[in-house]
């Protein structure tokens, strides 16, 4: 063969080549070709923490047989229904005068006081005449959970005002309320929103005003360890003489007293 000839044999072949080169690629010795690995995605974990469904207020009240005199809202109650029921058997028990029941749910300090009360029949007369009690919840500053009653009362205009504190028993005893004091005129400055809040800025403002008074006020003092004197050709009727004056430190002023557990009493 020649050279010509060789050249354009080797020319075909190598165009054959070629030509087969895509088919090679795609085919692979005829094999197929294999899907691509997918990867699954990992699953969402959600973290956000699960909030206990509340039973409305309506349902608690008829479940528990609570006084249809006490009004709590639904956006004035607490977020839970232990909290819920805790301040619904305990007004429940106030306006009923259910006295064993509320003295149950009270602190030490506030059971005292109310045994003594109890012995007369003030406390059954004033809650009897209670027509409306309207609570609305809250929170103290050291986060306890806090309830403001608002009394309407049948035979007078006046709408005694109180404040609790309460503590719910994790293993479902009897929760434990403690009175708080009472700022003055707080039916004047209350208002309807926040009422717990409000509350206790007023017993701040209070507190600071009677420190401020504290740190200001001055009253001659007395020395009785000197000799009182007539004075020189004065009469033995004149004042004696006093010694120096000299500031004297006022007592901290006591807080305003707790509710007496009777509506409209001071």
């Amino acid at each position: 063969m020649t050279k010509k000839s060789t050249r354009g044999v080797h020319l075909t072949i190598s165009s054959a080549v070629l030509a087969l080169a895509p088919l090679l690629l795609v085919g692979g010795c005829g094999e197929e070709e294999k899907p691509a690995m997918v990867k699954k995605a990992a699953p969402v974990v959600d973290n956000t923490p699960k909030v206990a469904p509340v039973t409305p207020v309506s349902e608690l009240m008829k479940q528990y047989g609570i006084d249809q005199r006490i009004v709590l809202r639904e956006n004035d109650a607490p977020g839970t229904d232990a909290e819920r029921i805790a301040i619904l058997k305990f007004f429940h028990s106030m306006i009923t005068a259910d006295g064993p029941q509320f003295a149950s749910m009270l602190s030490s300090q506030d059971r005292m006081e109310f045994a003594e009360l109890e012995e007369t029949n003030i406390f059954e007369e004033a809650v009897m005449d209670i027509d409306q009690v309207n609570l609305q919840g809250g929170s103290s500053p050291d986060y306890q959970p806090a309830v403001v009653a608002i009394m309407a009362m049948q035979s007078t205009n006046d709408y005694p005002a109180q404040l609790w504190t309460y503590q719910v028993d994790k293993n479902g005893g009897v929760a434990t309320f403690t009175s708080a004091p009472t700022p003055l005129s707080v039916m004047d400055k209350l208002g309807t929103n926040g009422q717990v809040d409000t509350w206790y800025r007023l017993l701040d403002e209070e507190l600071a005003l009677a420190i401020a008074l504290d740190e200001t006020l001055e009253i001659p003092q007395v020395d009785a360890r000197q000799e009182v004197d007539t004075p020189a050709g004065g009469s033995p009727d004149a004042p004696p003489s006093r010694g120096p004056a000299g500031p004297i430190t006022v007592p901290d002023r006591k807080p305003a007293s707790p509710p007496k557990f009777v509506p409209g009493s001071s």
